[in-house]
Parts: structure tokens; sequence; C-alpha cells
């Protein structure tokens, strides 16, 4: 039978109670009342509302003050049918007051929706009555629901108010109560938006392919009655009980009258389902503005065997077995072979995953693409890493999630079980994480001060060797700005649970911010890019050290060194040579600075000064060392140049000379005439 959705009918609650925990927090005294309400930010919003047509307007006095009431018809789309009732309330009020409004007919009562907004600063604090003052309440009543009811005649709008003269006496349950109804003449519920079409009947068919009892396709069709022209969405769901075997959505035109909604389901979809019927068909037809009409369908009995079968199809039954490479007794690879059948030759591809007995994920297989032709009976081999299946303590028998497409149709889909196989039939990685971290500032200088942030991680050692550890420290109320990788090699001879020591530099811990305390977000470690452990931190290890903890900070060139040679007047010349470095300062202030230019007879090429000062930021700062490329090229000497020394000073504090001093760092190999003669300002 066709069945169109309902809206329930209870009431709905416009302003709640207090709870408890605000009970006992306000006080009867009328400056702590005021004092919470501007703490909660308490706002009313006015609804607009377009197109409105004006029913009646009405004035009120109550025991708590006056209330004037207006009744719209609103049409926000202007079609020509009514969207909502809307209902505005503006209430002058000398005590609290909350309200509840209903619209109320023959056989049925139906709820409004208030439109009033609050800012609560408090978490999980219930909206609070509308204190004394002025007041303009918007609602609505949606007309779906009254549509939906079918309603033609009189009826009433009830209004029942909650007051007090406090919000402790809401608290205590000690409000008053008192109520308005106001009569409306005539409401036409088919003046409303609602659903203007229904499904009258539906029912399915099948089609046999030419001289076979192959069934080459399902068709679903409804029967629709449509009360104007309207596009609309339309969507079939075919359902084995709760099981989704086919599910499409299209666009179609109604016209008035009646008319049919027509899916067609391929036979391979069904067949691949192996899923025998009958089925159950969920069409939705749904217009532009939410409204729906729905119906139901139950086919009759079909064999999933019967339908047409796609291009390509699993066959049933996997292989499953594991492999030992360097003949230790333990799998370092599972292999499996599904099987598939070949019915129109192409090219095929096949994804899938793979979960352990208890449902969780182990791996993903890499996908396989291959051709077949007709008759063929394919046997794709996927691998899963040993060391996959052994870390996460994966048992079987596994489930193997395989995925068929034909180009980039999928055509086919299997879940198939493998061989009971235990996890610690597979290879152990060479190295574990025993989850066991720690942190703490050591002073590597013996200057007496702290200077590098040292974490260590607890591993077990499976297979000695050499393995590569990455970690992720991060500032917790930024992680996504405030971050750090630091990857490093370790050298690992013995077996058995061992510390790993990962140490950073007062300097490398800089872009974390200055204050602490920082977090230890996750840690992996591998071996020659083969991944063996890792540990995401479900909450993470805090490190409670911050900047301030480590030796005492100062101007310091931190190095990160970048050059670049630019043509600013585009005459094919080089007119500078850059050199950036990154520079930490304590503090924002001017700076002196110079440096010079040496080619590799330690002769000078080219000076730079900074003029005007540098001014440096506090803490990290990006300079640039500028070297005029006239001055290179009256060198007359080629590079690579040196940057053998630099001086940097704040002008405050000349006493806080800084010469940085590096015989690591050489520009490219520069020609000297590649530079400029002129200066280009």
């Amino acid at each position: 039978m066709p069945t169109e959705k309902r809206i329930h009918p209870d009431p709905f609650r416009l302003n709640t109670r207090l709870p408890a925990s605000m009970q006992r927090a306000i006080s009867s005294t009328s400056g702590r009342v005021s004092r919470l309400l501007a703490l909660l930010g308490f706002t009313s919003a006015t609804l607009l509302h377009a197109n409105g047509n004006p029913i009646s307007k009405s004035q009120h006095v109550l025991p708590w003050g006056t209330c004037d009431v207006e009744l719209i018809h609103v049409d926000a789309n202007d079609d020509g049918y009514w969207d909502s009732l809307g209902i505005i309330i503006e209430m002058d009020a000398t005590d609290f007051v909350s309200m509840q409004a209903q619209l109320a007919l023959s056989n049925q009562t139906l709820p409004a929706a208030i439109h009033h907004r609050f800012r609560n600063a408090l978490p999980d604090l219930l909206p609070l009555p509308n204190p004394p003052g002025k007041h303009k309440i918007p609602l609505t009543i949606s007309g779906p629901q009254i549509r939906a009811t079918g309603h033609s005649g009189p009826c009433s709008l009830e209004i029942a108010f909650d007051w007090a003269e406090s919000l402790e006496a809401f608290g205590n349950a000690k409000q008053s109560t008192s109520s308005l109804s106001i009569p409306i003449p005539s409401l036409a519920s088919q003046r409303f938006e609602g659903p203007f079409m229904k499904i009258t009947d539906a029912d399915s068919s099948i089609s046999y392919l030419p001289d076979s009892d192959t069934i080459e396709k399902l068709t679903i069709k409804a029967s629709l009655l449509s009360e104007r022209k309207s596009t609309c969405e339309a969507r079939l769901e075919l359902r084995s009980g709760d099981r989704l075997l086919f599910d499409s959505v299209r666009e179609i035109r109604l016209r008035v009258g009646k008319q049919h909604c027509i899916f067609a389901i391929p036979g391979p979809i069904l067949f691949a389902q192996r899923t025998d019927g009958p089925y159950t068909a969920y069409l939705t037809v749904t217009d532009p503005y939410g409204n729906a009409a729905t119906t139901i369908h139950e086919t009759h009995r079909l064999a999933a065997r019967r339908f047409l079968k796609p291009a390509a199809h699993f066959s049933g039954g996997i292989r499953s077995y594991g492999q030992d490479t360097d003949g230790d007794d333990k799998f370092d690879h599972l292999f499996l072979e599904p099987l598939v059948q070949i019915t129109q030759p192409g090219t095929y591809r096949i994804e899938g995953r793979v979960l352990d007995a208890s449902g969780a994920f182990v791996d993903s297989l890499e996908t396989i693409v291959f051709m077949g032709k007709t008759g063929d009976t394919q046997s794709p081999r996927f691998s899963v890493n040993g060391l996959a299946i052994y870390r996460k303590n994966a048992n079987g028998p596994f489930s193997v999630h395989l995925e068929l497409y034909d180009r980039n149709n999928p055509i086919d889909g299997i879940v198939l079980q493998s061989t009971p196989f235990l996890y610690s039939d597979f290879q152990a990685p060479g190295i574990q994480l025993t989850r066991d971290c720690s942190s703490e500032a050591i002073d590597t200088n013996q200057d007496g001060d702290p200077d590098t942030l040292r974490v260590s991680a607890g591993v077990r050692v499976n297979t000695p060797g050499s393995y590569s550890v990455e970690l992720t420290l991060a500032d917790p109320d930024s992680p996504s700005n405030h971050q750090i990788n630091r990857r490093q090699d370790v050298q690992l001879p013995d077996r058995g649970i061992r510390s790993i020591q990962i140490d950073f530099p007062r300097a490398e811990l800089l872009p974390l911010g200055e204050n602490g305390p920082w977090e230890l977000l996750g840690i992996s470690i591998d071996q020659d890019g083969v991944a063996m452990d890792s540990s995401q931190m479900d909450k993470g290890l805090i490190i409670p050290f911050s900047i301030a903890d480590f030796r005492p900070v100062s101007l310091e060139i931190l190095g990160n060194i970048h050059e670049q040679a630019n043509d600013l007047n585009g005459d094919g010349l080089y007119d500078e040579l850059v050199i950036e470095m990154d520079v930490f300062s304590p503090k924002t202030s001017a700076h002196a600075c110079n440096t010079m230019l040496y080619d590799s007879h330690n002769q000078a090429v080219a000076q730079y000064v900074a003029d005007p000062l540098l001014i440096l930021r506090q803490g990290l700062n990006r300079i640039a060392i500028v070297f005029p490329g006239h001055q290179i090229r009256k060198s007359q000497q080629d590079g690579p140049y040196s940057l053998l020394s630099l001086s940097l000073y704040p002008i405050d504090n000349p006493d806080s000379y800084l010469e940085w001093k590096t015989e690591s760092y050489a520009t490219q190999g520069y020609q000297w005439d590649a530079f400029g003669e002129q200066d280009p300002e």
C-alpha cells in the first residue's frame, strides 16, 4: 500500500525549566539575576516573513503584562502555496515569562516551532524564560504539517504562558500559568505547501534475453498522481532485509494528472549480489521544498543465478597460503588468490581489503589490473605483508573484501574467508615499540644550564640492526601551527628491551612556541623504508617543559642557509646575490649587521652592511644578506664564494656583540661576469 510521511503531532515545549545545578546557583536578589542575564548574553531574534499575508492581530491583557498576537500566511517562495502559518508575539512583561503554542484543530493539535535564539555562555544551560521588558517573538507552524491534516474550516491558536517574579521561582517550580485562545475563522489546509503528489500503486516485472530464460533486468514501476507541474527527485532503494542491493536517484518532471515513474535494474547487478528474492523496493519522490511521497513494494521470489551474468564475476572460493622467504619458519607474506570467471573480453581490475576474525582492519590490498578472454578463469594473486598481520595481532580466518571493476564500473563484489592463520604464524617486526616514553631536559655542554630536550622511547629489538625513528612534537593548544618532526637513525646491535633517545636542541624547539607544556603526538620506526611499528598517542605524552627551562635565551644565528642570485632589471645579468638564514632574537629591537663575501683564496669580493638597521622581532626571524652584483663583477673572481663570519648586535646593547663564524658554507660556482656592472638603483 502507498504510504505518505506524517509529522509527529506531539506538542513542542518552547521554553524549558532550569537544571538543578542552575537552581542552586541563582540568587533571589535582582542584582544577581541581572548579572546572570548579562553573563548569558541573552538576545532575541526576529523572523523575517517573505510575502506574508496578515490574518489577524489582537491585543490581550494578562496578569504579567500585555501581549499582541499577529497571525500571517507566509509564502516564502512565491509559488501561490503558503509555506507556514506565522505567529508573531509582542510582549511587554513585568515578570519572567515562558510560553508554548499550538494550533488546535477538530481532531489534533500542531505545535509551533520557536525561532527565538539564546546565546548561552555556560555549557549545557537550557533556554531561560523571557526576562521582564519588551520582546518580539516569532513562531511558525510549517505548511506541510497543516496540509497533512486535511483540515478545512474554523480552528484556534492556543497559547499557554508560565510566569513568575524571579528566575529562582522558575527554578523551584513556583511559577503561575495563564492562557489565550485566539479563534481562526477558516483554515484551508490545501492552500498550504505540502506533498502535492501521491503514489497510487507500484508493481514489478522482469525481462528475459531473446530465446533465453536468463533475466536481463528487473523493472520497478510506480503510478504518481500530481496536482501541478514540478521537477522532483525520485529515489529507488532495492533491499533484501537490511542489505542494500541497488540505490538510484534521478530527476523527474511531473505534469498535472497521472504518470509513471520507472526504474530498470540491470540483471548483472543483482546476479553479483548473490541474494535471492523477494526484494523490497522503497520509492521516494521529493519536491523542491522537501515534501515527499513514498511507497513500498515487494517483488516475486527470484533466484539471483537467473539474472544476466556481468562481463566478469567472482566464481567463489579463495586460495590462501603463507610464504617464508628467509627460512625462520615464519611467514613473511600471506598470499590470496580468488577465482574470477570471464564472460566477455576486456580489461578488469580488483580492489580490496583484509579484516581479521574480529572484524578489525588489517591491510589494504594493492590494486590488480588484468585482461581476460571469454571463458577464462583468472586467479589474481594478492600479497599481505606478514609484519602488518603480526603487528596488529590479527588472527584468522581473514575476511577478504573484494570489488571487481570493468574500467570504472563496479560489476561484482564478494567477501571470502581465508585459512584460519594465527598472527604468531607470521614474521615479527625487527623492532617493536613498548609504548614506554619519557622526556627530560639535559645539559650537553656542562655549563650548568639545560640546553636540550631528550625524548626516550622503549623498544623491543627482535632483529639487531639499523633503524629510523620519527617523532612528532606539538603545542597541544595549536598543533597545526606549532609542530615539529624529527627523524633519526639508530643502531641497535643487541636483542631485548632497549631505550632509544632523540635529542632536540633548544633552537629546534622554537617552532613549538615559548610556552609549554608540549605534547608527543606520535612515534614511528622503520627499516629501509619498511614500517616496523608506530604509535599514535590517544592523549599524547605531555612534555612538561617550555623554552624558559633551557639555557638562557640570547641572540643566536641558527643557520638554515639559502642563496639566490637575482636579475632585477631584466638585462640577463645578476644584480645581487642574496643569502638568507634564520636568527633567534630574545626581544624585538634594531640590530646592526655586517659581513664579507670571500673567494676561494680568502680575498674579499663583496661587503654587506645593514642600512637601515635590521629590525628583529622577538623569536624566530628570517634575515636576507644582500651582496651587490657590481662588487662581485669588479673583483673578477669566480665562485664558489664563502661566508666566513658575520657580526650582529642590538644597537641598544653593543656589549652583546655576536660574531658568527662558519667555514662550512659556500655558494654555487658563479662566474664573475654573470653579474652586472651597475647598481640597478
